[in-house]
């Protein structure tokens, strides 16, 4: 949704690095979270309060993780940076930042208990076709996306 708006807004900036409504990071952070969830969720028998804030405190870590990896790769390979939280209180670098961290937990679990169940609903009306015409759009897309920037 961020990069349709930053498309459709014909803004200079951009938050990723491909040419269409993806950014990779998200995906990445989202997959990563489903993964905890069936971990947390669906293997430790614990109280359904300390799975929450479980589930919290290792979303924070993850996703900021991702963030600061992301980020510096993202510079290294298109020599962009895509955020710079420098002039943040409580930042580590360019590419991570406490507020910002904290963030990332509660849309973590924003994520799990909303998103996730309205998408785990509608995900099986997805036909394969369509499926293949994602995988093949995103594919050009990061083909395009390597081919292009890296000739910059």
């Amino acid at each position: 949704m961020e990069s349709t708006i930053y498309k459709f807004n014909m803004s200079k900036r951009h938050s990723g690095i491909f040419f269409g409504p993806v950014t990779a990071v998200y995906g990445i952070g989202a997959l990563c979270l489903i993964i905890l969830h069936n971990i947390i969720y669906k293997k430790l028998k614990i109280n359904k309060y300390i799975r929450v804030i479980l589930y919290f405190i290792l979303s924070i870590i993850i996703l900021t993780l991702i963030e600061l990896i992301y980020g510096w790769f993202i510079h290294i390979m298109f020599n962009i940076d895509l955020w710079d939280y420098t002039k943040h209180k409580y930042n580590f670098g360019k590419y991570i930042c406490l507020e910002v961290s904290i963030m990332w937990g509660f849309l973590a679990l924003f994520f799990i208990y909303f998103i996730k169940p309205f998408f785990d609903k509608h995900i099986k009306n997805i036909t394969k076709a369509e499926s293949y015409l994602f995988a093949i759009v995103f594919l050009l897309d990061l083909i395009f996306t390597l081919i292009i920037k890296n000739n910059r």
